[in-house]
């Protein structure tokens, strides 16, 4: 990946190249986190890209206000495994840290855990002793037992949950179930809490009304039959327990 300054409109934009016809960009994701990774002193706030390709993910610094990415990558992270997505999430409600990165693969692939227990790729934004801030793979970080399509974190009432949004397994037949993943902070693992029934769900989105929860999944099936022809998404309403 390569990117390049341009003019657009009287502006500087940046353009990203990709170098390998191999790969193509998955996901770009803008995001806030502390520059010095919430050591002591100002907590320094800077503004990042995560640029997410077949078998990579970029971090870019971003020079604002202006928008422009750093030409240069801060990390670049190299998969074995195919990626379709990413998503950031907190643990804590209310805070910047810990920051955490999900990365969703394409197959069901996993890694191992604190204790063995299969994760998918999870990343903390940390530093390690005189280097600067990154994402990195420890061992004590969440454990996500499940991967997807698309994945959307929230809390209610101080609760951390995350949906998994499920479209199709390994062999492309859709999948009639998502995932609503609970964390548990004594454990650090987000356990199965309840499953959606939506056929070929491909994305998530959570939303609130006043005071009242709720989630969108969007869902499309590649199938040509009558019946994923009338495939539909959903909104579902926190019941308030």
């Amino acid at each position: 990946i390569r990117v390049v300054p341009v003019q657009w409109k009287n502006n500087i934009a940046m353009r990203i190249e990709l170098l390998s016809k191999e790969e193509s960009i998955k996901q770009l994701t803008y995001f806030e986190a502390a520059g010095n990774c919430f050591g002591e002193g100002d907590l320094d706030l800077r503004q990042y890209c995560a640029v997410l390709s077949d078998y990579s993910l970029r971090i870019y610094e971003v020079i604002m206000p202006f928008f422009i990415l750093v030409r240069t990558p801060l990390q670049t992270v190299r998969f074995s495994y195919q990626a379709k997505g990413l998503h950031l999430f907190h643990t804590v409600q209310g805070t910047q840290d810990p920051l955490y990165l999900l990365v969703l693969p394409e197959k069901a692939t996993t890694v191992s855990a604190v204790d063995g227990q299969a994760t998918v790729p999870v990343y903390r934004w940390h530093r390690k002793q005189h280097t600067q801030c990154s994402f990195q793979h420890m061992k004590d970080n969440p454990v996500v037992p499940e991967t997807g399509q698309d994945a959307e974190s929230f809390f209610i009432n101080s609760e951390l949950f995350m949906v998994i949004a499920q479209h199709s397994d390994e062999l492309r037949q859709t999948l009639s179930e998502s995932s609503v993943l609970k964390f548990n902070p004594h454990s650090a693992v987000f356990q199965h809490f309840q499953s959606l029934h939506v056929n070929g769900a491909l994305d998530v989105e959570y939303f609130r009304i006043g005071q009242n929860p709720y989630l969108t999944l969007a869902a499309h099936s590649t199938s040509e039959t009558a019946a994923a022809k009338k495939q539909s998404s959903y909104i579902f309403k926190w019941n308030g327990m």
